[in-house]
């Protein structure tokens, strides 16, 4: 078995955005997180039970497992630079690396035809991406467009007068069809903005690479956004701990 490792540095992840930024290039930068592993490992965890049945309505699990793994076969397809896990304070905390092992099986299955680029996925939560000190320095003042069901708790946290830009929201549903998607792709080719965030779990992997095909800077920034809405989902957005910059409180 041949392990994939990251690639990328932070700082030269930090830089290509940046650049496509200044020159108005598409991006599309995913993250594939320990669900989506269990997804293309065909393991059908209870949470993952739990999460076709009720959030995507599927009566058989087995049919939801399916779709999302053909769902991410795609996202390694397409996507410019796929983030996973690396060795960092955070993994190291968990026990180690090993727990996300990503298996190069997954990019030749995905007939994946560009670069094999990936970056560490806690990027999205690091001072330089996720703090929003940082993200102001690397949009420099372009507006932005957010995609994610949480819309309406970014506004009540006034994430627009902290980060200082326009922001446009784009609210999407918290589950559903994981095949049609049609509707949604429509309200996506409305974004005027060349800078776009995404939040929206296995449902949203796609928005990125999509909206890299039209000109968009699209990054999957996951559970950050709940951090920009005051909401701690995850232990490390606490006082003190190793993701803390990211909470606006």
């Amino acid at each position: 078995m041949s392990i994939q490792k990251v690639n990328i540095s932070d700082s030269y992840m930090i830089s290509i955005i940046r650049n496509h930024i200044n020159k108005g290039k598409g991006l599309s930068l995913v993250r594939i997180g320990d669900g989506d592993l269990d997804i293309l490992n065909e393991r059908l965890t209870p949470h993952l039970i739990n999460f076709f049945t009720t959030m995507c309505k599927y009566k058989n699990p087995k049919e939801g497992l399916a779709d999302g793994r053909n769902l991410l076969l795609k996202v390694l397809k397409n996507s410019d630079y796929v983030g996973i896990m690396g060795n960092n304070k955070i993994s190291e905390s968990l026990g180690g690396i090993w727990r996300w092992d990503f298996n190069n099986k997954f990019l030749q299955e995905a007939n994946r035809l560009k670069d094999p680029n990936f970056f560490d996925a806690m990027l999205v939560r690091g001072i330089d991406l996720g703090s929003i000190a940082g993200f102001k320095k690397i949009i420099e003042n372009n507006p932005i467009c957010i995609v994610t069901p949480i819309t309406d708790e970014l506004k009540r946290n006034n994430l627009e007068k902290h980060l200082g830009v326009k922001i446009s929201y784009v609210k999407v549903p918290m589950g559903g069809n994981l095949k049609n998607k049609k509707e949604l792709f429509k309200e996506l080719d409305k974004i005027s903005e060349k800078i776009v965030i995404t939040a929206n779990a296995l449902q949203g992997k796609e928005f990125p690479y999509y909206l890299a095909e039209k000109g968009k800077v699209c990054i999957d920034m996951g559970a950050t956004l709940d951090a920009w809405a005051g909401k701690i989902t995850r232990p490390w957005f606490n006082d003190g701990n190793l993701q803390s910059h990211c909470l606006i409180k």
